[in-house]
Parts: structure tokens; sequence; C-alpha cells
């Protein structure tokens, strides 16, 4: 069976990142790279189980794209998703080479 990260890239995004991270909670790992967030955007991915790992100097997003798809474990990243976004894969939807069970 194959595994699936999401690496999201995030700065102060308390408002939005509960809802991306809910739908995006069936994949096996969440990687969250944090760009200098002073409000409580770590502390809710933490609480979803999300690997959270922080930047320390912002050189745009490109730049730091490839580092935080670097943190994840498995073959398969979603890594396009943005804090403000919701994930519209649901694992009971047919991906390719992909089973959870």
């Amino acid at each position: 069976m194959e595994q699936i990260s999401a690496v999201i890239i995030v700065k102060n995004e308390e408002q939005n990142i509960a809802r991306c991270l809910k739908s995006i909670s069936w994949m096996e790992e969440i990687v969250v790279l944090d760009t200098g967030s002073t409000d409580e955007t770590v502390n809710i991915c933490k609480n979803f189980g999300a690997k959270v790992y922080y930047l320390d100097q912002w050189e745009g997003f490109g730049k730091a794209k490839q580092p935080a798809v670097d943190l994840a474990t498995f073959d398969w990243i979603l890594s396009i998703i943005d804090a403000d976004e919701e994930n519209g894969l649901h694992s009971e939807f047919y991906i390719p080479g992909y089973s959870d069970e």
C-alpha cells in the first residue's frame, strides 16, 4: 500500500488551518513548515498530529517549497495545498495506486 504525505507551508493561519487539516486528516502524514507564525497556528497543527518544522529565514514560497517537500517521509506527496484551502480528495475516492485498506 502506498502512503501519502501532505505538505503545507504556513504563517499566521489560525483562522484557516483547522479546516485545511481536517480535509487531509486521512493522509498518513501531515508535514507543516511554519515560516514565523506569531498566532496559534503551530499549536493547532500539533493538536491535529501534524509534524511541525520551522523555517528560519523567509526567501519566498519557491525557496521554501523544496525544503518542505524534503521533510516528507513518503513517496507520494500532496504539496500544492495552502492553509486556506481544503483538499477535495477523500480516501473513499479512487486514487491510482493508493489504498487505505
